[in-house]
């Protein structure tokens, strides 16, 4: 998870913390059990064409309430917003429409709405999974007036958009300030661990839907999901997501 949404969902810990009612309590706490399963986000993934970010997955795995109806990433239904809007030409070329969202948490700064009736959100196709997203708003369609937030931020504008005018608001931000960037209570468990409980013994033969078969010739445990360097027959050596192919002996 990047920097930034863990400093965006530490607003929301320190809401549930510093929160003056039940309503901003409730808002801004996890509504899911912050796991996803492996299998439904690769079969998402193969639908989209493209790997999700390790930032979306989390928000997915969290649902919290504040953020859904300006974000609305839903798992299950990111396939079906972005058929519908490459069917209706409404997705510009390297952007994928993973979600769509109320108007109000994205307008402009001292009004209550840009007058769209819907937005939509988009990634970029082929973006690193582990890096900080970029997001396309598009609102009605008017690629024009589209815009690009970093996801974090886009998090933090909505939360400020909601609940900013309450005198309770500092207060939030400057306890979520104080937390450290590493605190456990911020990040999810976006998915349960792919690997098996012992790693199997000799050279470990994997398949990838692009590169074909490889081997194994290291695995690198930093950071929420393993990666995997694998000397593809042919291709070359890779630094791919473990996630992204599975162990030869099972295709």
């Amino acid at each position: 998870m990047s920097p930034s949404l863990r400093k965006a969902l530490a607003v929301c810990r320190a809401m549930r913390e510093e929160g003056g009612d039940e309503e901003m309590v409730e808002g801004a706490t996890p509504t899911r059990d912050q796991r996803l399963d492996l299998a439904t986000v690769v079969e998402v993934e193969d639908a989209l064409g493209t790997a999700l970010p390790n930032d979306v997955l989390a928000l997915c795995a969290l649902g919290i309430s504040a953020l859904d109806a300006g974000l609305g990433f839903r798992l299950d239904d990111m396939p079906a917003c972005a058929q519908e809007a490459s069917e209706q030409g409404r997705s510009p070329d390297g952007w994928v429409t993973i979600g769509t969202s109320e108007p109000s948490p994205f307008a402009a700064t001292g009004t209550e709405t840009d007058g769209s009736s819907s937005h939509e959100l988009c990634i970029r196709r082929g973006a690193p999974a582990e890096a900080e997203p970029t997001i396309l708003v598009i609102g009605d369609g008017d690629l024009s007036a589209a815009r690009k937030v970093p996801l974090g931020a886009l998090v933090r504008e909505q939360l400020a958009r909601q609940y900013g005018e309450r005198p309770e608001w500092q207060s939030v931000l400057e306890t979520a300030g104080g937390y450290g960037s590493a605190d456990p209570d911020i990040g999810p468990e976006i998915v349960g661990d792919p690997q098996p409980d012992e790693a199997p013994r000799g050279p470990r033969r994997v398949r990838h839907a692009k590169f074909g078969l490889g081997t194994v010739v290291r695995e690198d445990p930093d950071g929420k999901e393993l990666k995997l360097e694998i000397e593809f027959d042919g291709v070359g050596r890779k630094l791919l997501l473990a996630r992204f192919v599975e162990d030869a002996e099972a295709c």
